[in-house]
């Protein structure tokens, strides 16, 4: 398999503790707009792994192979999404979800 750069966004985690649920959507869509959130930074699993707050919110970018992908159809207002899992050069995975379809990136 080729090995791809992704741009990831890492969406806001309540603090909570509690599992995601209706409540979190708006913030979910939130996330899944574009916005000019300026250049990638360059991140591996450890540094997600270790810090996740210090990126959340910022778009990063990860290199792999992907090693699989899921497609979920648009629910209600929700729009169409990805999920791909990366394979790191050091074993490790990582998960993205985006939205796919009109105006998204293709893989």
């Amino acid at each position: 398999m080729p090995t791809v750069l992704v741009a990831l966004l890492l969406l806001a985690q309540a603090d909570d503790g509690e599992p995601l649920s209706l409540a979190d959507l708006p913030a979910y869509r939130q996330a899944l707009e574009a916005t000019p959130l300026g250049a990638a930074v360059p991140v591996t699993f450890r540094d997600l792994w270790d810090d996740p707050a210090a990126y959340r919110g910022r778009r990063v970018r990860v290199e792999g192979r992907v090693a699989r992908r899921f497609r979920q159809g648009a629910v209600g207002q929700l729009p169409a999404l990805s999920e791909l899992w990366i394979a790191t050069n050091d074993k490790n995975l990582i998960c993205s979800v985006f939205p796919t379809g009109t105006g998204a990136i293709e893989l």
